[in-house]
């Protein structure tokens, strides 16, 4: 898979004159429905990554921050299509701190969720802990919201064909409706234990019925799902876990891992 991804980005940046970021990842992980084992028949491939750029762009006045590349037709996936997103390294950590969604299923991923990972990488992973805290499902009610939102799309303004057929068969989007469920799911289990499980091998079948209609009703799924926000909101009020990161242990991580990738660089001794 890393040769797959690193031609598809070389390719990419062949047709757009963009960087070729080909050659400079470090990490890489699955995303989407492959990172929680929901994926079917006609699912698309989700690949995120990071990777480190030269001195040019992290003490130069060069910039990448984040890109997201898909091969699907006028950026729309379908079966067999694969979207690749991948963030410069230290903004990949920022992103991380404020608890943006990608950013905190990719380093949380579970091993066999990831493709690969470097070793200057490693002591990001090696250092989640200093990140645990409610500030990593801060995205949350906006993302649900969202799903929600979909779910209730009209067919006549939905582009990729098989949304559209879930819409018409079902009147809603069972997958959106499963993707809310599942990540109040997962935010209600991390404030009860502290653990992200993104990977869903104890309740993928249950959500692989929602996706396939369970619900009768949109009205019925969403009775259920304002019964799960219920329990959110409350276990997010008594949660032991700290409102947000460490700044000072954040802090002095993210100062010394500047040192070992300037070292890793040849930009210091």
């Amino acid at each position: 898979m890393r040769a797959t991804i690193e031609a598809f980005l070389k390719q990419k940046a062949m047709e757009s004159g963009k960087p070729d970021l080909s050659s400079s990842l470090i990490f890489s992980s699955y995303g989407g429905s492959h990172l929680a084992g929901t994926n079917g028949a006609q699912s698309d491939i989700d690949i995120r990554a990071v990777n480190l750029l030269s001195d040019d762009y992290l003490i130069g006045i060069d910039n990448f921050e984040h890109d997201k590349l898909t091969s699907g037709k006028n950026g729309i996936t379908h079966q067999g299509d694969f979207d690749v997103e991948v963030f410069h390294c230290f903004p990949f950590i920022h992103r991380l701190m404020n608890g943006e969604t990608n950013t905190v299923e990719m380093a949380f991923a579970p091993k066999e969720k990831i493709i690969f990972v470097e070793d200057i990488f490693q002591p990001v992973l090696d250092n989640l802990d200093l990140f645990v805290s409610k500030n990593l499902i801060h995205h949350y009610r906006g993302l649900i919201f969202r799903h929600l939102n979909q779910a209730q799309s009209s067919p006549d303004k939905v582009k990729k064909e098989e949304r559209r057929q879930r819409i018409l068969t079902y009147s809603y989007d069972t997958k959106e409706v499963m993707k809310a469920i599942m990540y109040l799911r997962i935010g209600i289990e991390f404030l009860r234990t502290g653990i992200l499980r993104f990977h869903r091998t104890e309740d993928f079948k249950e959500l692989i019925q929602f996706k396939n209609g369970a619900f009768a009703t949109f009205e019925e799924a969403n009775k259920y799902i304002q019964e799960l926000f219920v329990i959110f909101n409350r276990e997010l009020q008594t949660s032991k876990l700290r409102k947000t990161y460490n700044y000072d242990e954040v802090n002095r991580f993210v100062k010394e891992y500047h040192l070992t990738v300037f070292k890793h660089l040849g930009i210091v001794a």
